[in-house]
């Protein structure tokens, strides 16, 4: 399965959720444009469910939806992440910006 894919701006790369490594572990793609040379930036190792990979406006990073907690119906709960290129992981947000934004306070 693959899905959500994303353009960088300047069109030469791509990004996309896929768990082509491991059965429901959706992990996020780069490849370039043409899908050629997808690689796995190994942000299952944060969450399995992931979605909504978009790229940041300097093309240098993706943005993406973590589901980093299950709700009691086994739902995920998402956070906000910024991965860049090399597969480094940064949290920009918890779950509460998505599940309480009025009380949510960033960092």
């Amino acid at each position: 399965w693959a899905g959500d894919v994303a353009f960088s701006r300047d069109g030469k790369l791509m990004t996309f959720i896929s768990d082509r490594a491991e059965p429901y572990a959706y992990d996020i793609y780069v490849a370039d444009a043409s899908g050629a040379g997808a690689r796995p930036l190994h942000f299952t190792e944060v969450s399995h469910y992931n979605q909504a990979a978009k790229f940041a406006p300097d093309g240098k990073s993706i943005l993406v939806l973590a589901g980093t907690r299950s709700n009691g119906h086994g739902r995920a709960i998402f956070s906000l992440y910024r991965v860049d290129l090399s597969g480094k992981a940064t949290k920009l947000a918890e779950s509460g910006l998505f599940t309480d934004p009025v009380k949510w306070k960033g960092k």
